[in-house]
């Protein structure tokens, strides 16, 4: 079948509107045998920009942001039916990467699944999907916690209050 890929990445210069020597637009395809309509049977993925609104094949964004970019992701498909999003090839130690389906609800942690398919009405949809990159910090001691003594070569149990930790992400 026919495919399409939108690329992410982050870099110290770019911005997060178009950067003409970063990013690219997202070029459609049209089809041949009628003036100023997209090709119905080709997918297209991008990114799109926070406040220009600018379909992108390519999006840098700036290094500052990776723990906390949130991207939207557009969607046009000219066919209903379902459909197949695959991360290829990714690199974010360190980062959870989620694919968010504000439609259906849906969560997809892209740090260990691969794939994620979707039913598609025909059209164009440029707020439907997310992407959503965060750190992933260690929780805090939010209290304090009770002096445990456990002997050596016996079976222990740690016991923690509920509330202990805080969990920043």
């Amino acid at each position: 079948g026919k495919s399409d890929a939108a690329v992410v990445y982050f870099k110290s210069n770019a911005t997060v509107e178009f950067d003409g020597i970063y990013d690219a637009f997202r070029l459609f395809s049209w089809d041949n045998n009628l003036s100023n309509t997209w090709n119905n049977d080709v997918p297209h993925i991008f990114s799109v920009t926070s406040s220009e609104k600018v379909a992108l094949s390519i999006n840098a964004l700036p290094e500052s942001l990776l723990g906390e970019a949130v991207i939207p992701l557009g969607i046009r498909i000219g066919t209903s039916g379902e459909y197949t999003i695959t991360k290829d090839q990714f690199n974010f130690a360190g980062v959870n990467v989620y694919l968010i389906d504000k439609q259906e609800g849906i969560t997809i942690n892209l740090n260990a699944e691969e794939n994620y398919t979707f039913n598609f009405s025909a059209g164009d949809d440029r707020t439907r999907f997310e992407l959503r990159f965060n750190v992933n910090n260690a929780p805090l001691v939010d209290r304090p916690i009770n002096k445990q003594i456990a002997s050596e070569d016996t079976e222990f149990n740690f016991i923690f209050e509920q509330n202990t930790f805080a969990e920043l992400d």
